[in-house]
């Protein structure tokens, strides 16, 4: 192959490789599951969308921005738009690749940039996360992955769009019980931790208000406020709620509960109740979620 033709080989692939194509009309966001071998391997380029990449198994190395970093198993990439990356990835390395426009994390799934942590400045590109936590990552993805299969389906589109919201909002999660807070006052920080601490350990979450947990903190309420506003940019009751939302999805996708089940398990009164709930945050109900 001339040197010319290999040129414009490559300048088709970084071109292809460089657009979104949406998994389903109007909604950009695309999963990629890796093949092998990797048929893009282009030199170092840039997007103009974010992408995050998970690596199940690593084998490789990864230069992101003038940072470089070892492939390892359990891994995931955040690659914003417009950071120039390179991937060489090894022959028995495997995971999968979001693609998204950023806008799509507002307008479709109501999340906030700020409150999620890859989004944080200054920008980490790496994350190493537990193995648990990664076996709910691939459970997510084999159910976007079907859905996007049963595209023609009425119910596929707004289940792609509550399990896609249910990996990112997973991620966060374990990115977050994982960190130090940095930049943040000790005290604060211990009562982050103790905050989420209690999440975790409280199965009940709609049963916590935010005196209720302040008192458990041994804190004010109002305390308990600022503090939350100033690491996560929302109060206590979002936060709790979000974790719920959470909870709830991963219990519905495991359909060994059904939705008066979740609604006990997570302390509402009235599985009416939880039902209203769910359907205000993510735009269908429990019922349908579990489908």
């Amino acid at each position: 192959m001339s040197c010319v033709k290999l040129i414009n080989k490559i300048n088709d692939k970084h071109m292809e490789h460089n657009i979104l194509h949406p998994d389903f009309p109007e909604i950009p966001v695309q999963l990629i599951q890796w093949e092998q071998p990797d048929p893009w391997d282009i030199p170092l380029h840039s997007h103009e969308f974010d992408e995050i990449l998970f690596f199940q198994k690593g084998g490789g190395v990864h230069m992101i921005g003038k940072k470089q970093f070892t492939l390892s198993d359990h891994q995931v990439h955040f690659i914003p738009r417009g950071i120039k990356h390179v991937l060489n990835r090894e022959a028995q390395s495997s995971g999968f690749t979001l693609a998204f426009d950023r806008s799509f994390l507002e307008q479709h799934l109501q999340l906030f940039l700020q409150a999620l942590p890859f989004y944080r400045k200054p920008v980490q590109f790496s994350y190493s996360i537990r193995a648990s936590a990664f076996d709910r990552f691939l459970k997510y993805k084999n159910s976007i992955i079907d859905e996007i299969s049963n595209s023609t389906n009425y119910f596929a589109q707004p289940l792609f769009l509550n399990y896609v919201s249910a990996l990112l909002l997973e991620l966060s999660k374990e990115i977050i019980s994982q960190s130090e807070i940095l930049d943040f006052h000790p005290r604060h920080k211990e009562i982050i931790k103790s905050f989420e601490e209690h999440l975790r350990k409280h199965k009940k979450l709609n049963e916590l208000s935010q005196d209720f947990i302040a008192s458990a903190l041994c804190i004010s309420s109002q305390l308990l406020y600022v503090v939350c506003k100033s690491y996560y940019g929302k109060n206590p009751k979002r936060v709790v709620d979000e974790n719920m939302i959470s909870n709830a999805k991963e219990l519905l996708i495991k359909k060994t509960y059904n939705t008066q089940e979740v609604s006990d398990i997570l302390g509402f009164s009235e599985s009416s109740a939880f039902s209203r709930f769910f359907k205000r945050y993510t735009g269908i109900s429990p019922s349908l979620f579990n489908k």
